[in-house]
C-alpha cells in the first residue's frame, strides 16, 4: 500500500531528526573542534609567518600569520631567559599540542578507545592551559591570560558533557531503553547506542 503525502512528510521529518541525533551530536562538534584546535595550534608553531614591511608597520604574512619564534623569544627576554630555552619550550609545547589533537581526533572517530585515553586528552588540555596561564602572568600578557582562562572553562564544559553522555543517550533512546540496555547497567554505552541507531536506520529503510 503506497504511503500518503502526510506519511511521507512525517517520514522525512523523522529522518532529519535521526540524522541530527546520529551524526550531528554536540559531543561530535566539540571533539572535532578540539582536535582541529590543538592540531592547528601545534603546527602553527612550526610554520612561522613571513615578516614584511607595510605602510602600517611590520606585519606577519602566511597561512598561520604569527611568528611564534620571535614572540616567544621576546617573552622570555623580559625575564632575562635565553633564546634557546624559549625555542625549546615553544616546540615542546607544540609537540604536546599535536599529541592532544590526535587524542581528540581518536575520540571523535571512535568512542570505543580506552576510557583512560579519553580522560588523558582532557587532563593534558587543562595542564597546557594551566602552564600557559602561568606564563601569561609572568610575561604580563593579560589578553592571553583571559583567552587561556576562557579555553579552560570550555574544556571543563566539554568534560562535563563527556561525563553526562550516557544520560544523554538514555534520553534519546527513550521508551526503548530496556530493549537496548543489554548489559543491564542502567546506562547506554557507545556499543548499545550504535545498536539503537542501526535499528532505527534499518526501520527507516523498510518504510
Amino acid at each position: 500500500m503506497p504511503l500518503t503525502e502526510k506519511q511521507r512528510e512525517h517520514g522525512l521529518i523523522f529522518r532529519f531528526f535521526f540524522w541530527t541525533e546520529h551524526y550531528l551530536r554536540m559531543e561530535n562538534i566539540l571533539y572535532s573542534f578540539w582536535s582541529v584546535f590543538w592540531l592547528l595550534n601545534g603546527f602553527d608553531k612550526f610554520f612561522n609567518g613571513t615578516l614584511r614591511a607595510t605602510d602600517y608597520g611590520t606585519v606577519s604574512f602566511g597561512w598561520f600569520g604569527v611568528n611564534r619564534d620571535d614572540k616567544m623569544i621576546h617573552y622570555f627576554s623580559r625575564l632575562d631567559l635565553p633564546e634557546g630555552l624559549a625555542l625549546f619550550s615553544l616546540y615542546s609545547v607544540a609537540i604536546l599540542e599535536i599529541v592532544i589533537g590526535i587524542l581528540f581526533l581518536c575520540i571523535f572517530v571512535s568512542r570505543r578507545i580506552p576510557t583512560f585515553v579519553q580522560r588523558l586528552a582532557f587532563k593534558l588540555s587543562m595542564l597546557v592551559f594551566f602552564v600557559f596561564s602561568i606564563g601569561d602572568i609572568l610575561f604580563g600578557d593579560r589578553a592571553e591570560l583571559w583567552e587561556h582562562g576562557t579555553f579552560m572553562i570550555l574544556t571543563l564544559v566539554t568534560f562535563k558533557m563527556y561525563l553526562e553522555t550516557p544520560s544523554i543517550r538514555k534520553s534519546v533512546v527513550g521508551k526503548r531503553f530496556q530493549e537496548f540496555d543489554v548489559n543491564e547497567d542502567g546506562q547506554i554505552c557507545e556499543v548499545e547506542y550504535s545498536a539503537y541507531m542501526d535499528a532505527i536506520e534499518s526501520e527507516l529503510e523498510q518504510q
